[in-house]
């Protein structure tokens, strides 16, 4: 007899959160030995709803062909000091947020932490979780008709302690119309597999056997999510997505999929479901999202010696190169809180992890 679907998927009834409240999550993994795997997820939530912010996420696992000794969901715990404000740095200070008392929507990134052994091999475990519903103020499409979903997929038969990449920056929310820019998407894989971008088609409530897709209005779909002169684009190689908006009142859904593959054999990817908002209110030459951290690291650019300060106590910090692979690790306590490398000149993604938070982002050695 097949099994189905183990652990029932968390909605919207369970927790309150409904439209206008999420407009962002991903769901990665870790692979810890003894066929352990960590699970993260990362919310974004507006801080017009912060008082219905979940106290646990529960992730749905369940197997297609029925592979027996499936274990049962993943109870997820807020991390130690998630909830920390996300922002653009914007040139027009005057616009304001409702996290400080603006009108314009603000968010607040919160992250989940489970673990789940996963001691039968199978080829086609699936990782489920959706929320209804979607952003009411979504114009390229009717959020309110759609959850929004993320699935990924474990193979530990194939391909055991395997881990997903994770993506080094944070989601863009705003966009300024009539601006050419780009901005990173890119992922880092910490087993070395090689990474392949490309736009996918958001899910809405997904299911053990099926998932469902939303429906954009005629004239969008994945490839072009927002109106723009010249049309999106995403480059498969570097993660980096370009746009140069036109309508200048529009909020869509852009999906994001980074595949990664091993010895030219697809093993895995992960989704990053991301509302957008495209304003005239703002005028930025760069826009960057940063979380307020206690990590930081300095000077950036560098000759390759950097400096960091932190007030985590145990930690570790990894370094790698676009291919991701990895090319300095440290998990002693340095005193001096230095950063001593003897790597070529080149742009650098860093990864800084603690018990209490992470940190992913970009350095260049000149």
């Amino acid at each position: 007899m097949k099994k189905i679907l183990l652990f029932i998927l968390l909605c919207c009834s369970q927790i309150n959160l409904n439209a206008t409240h999420l407009p962002y999550f991903d769901i990665t993994y870790k692979y810890l030995g003894s066929n352990i795997y960590e699970f993260t997820i990362s919310m974004y939530i507006d801080c017009e709803a912060l008082g219905l912010t979940p106290d646990s996420v529960n992730l749905a696992i369940c197997s297609p062909s029925g592979c027996s000794g499936i274990p049962s969901g993943v109870w997820c715990a807020p991390v130690p000091g998630t909830g920390q404000e996300i922002y653009p740095l914007c040139a027009f200070p005057a616009v304001t947020n409702n996290c400080n008392g603006g009108g314009y929507p603000g968010f607040q990134k919160w992250v989940y932490k489970g673990q789940r052994t996963f001691a039968m091999p199978c080829d086609d475990y699936f990782i489920d979780y959706d929320l209804c519903c979607r952003e009411a103020y979504i114009n390229t499409f009717n959020g309110m008709t759609f959850a929004i979903g993320i699935r990924i997929g474990l193979d530990n038969l194939n391909f055991p302690g395997n881990s997903t990449p994770e993506f080094v920056g944070e989601p863009i929310l705003y966009a300024c119309c009539n601006q050419l820019f780009s901005y990173n998407q890119s992922a880092i894989d910490p087993d070395g597999d090689s990474l392949v971008y490309s736009f996918y088609q958001p899910l809405g409530a997904t299911y053990c056997n099926s998932e469902n897709t939303i429906v954009y209005d005629a004239g969008y779909s994945k490839d072009t999510a927002i109106t723009s002169s010249p049309a999106m684009s995403i480059n498969s190689q570097t993660g980096f997505v370009t746009m140069n908006p036109t309508n200048c009142n529009e909020v869509s859904v852009l999906g994001i999929k980074v595949e990664e593959y091993r010895n030219g054999v697809l093993i895995g990817y992960i989704l990053r479901d991301n509302t957008i908002f495209i304003t005239n209110q703002t005028d930025v030459s760069m826009v960057e999202l940063e979380s307020k951290s206690d990590f930081e690291i300095f000077p950036n650019p560098s000759n390759g010696n950097f400096s960091y300060s932190t007030v985590a106590i145990n930690y570790s910090i990894e370094l790698f190169n676009l291919t991701g692979q990895l090319v300095y690790s440290t998990s002693e306590i340095n005193v001096d809180q230095e950063i001593n490398s003897e790597l070529a000149p080149g742009i650098y993604f860093y990864h800084f992890n603690s018990e209490e938070n992470s940190k992913s982002g970009k350095i260049i050695i000149e």
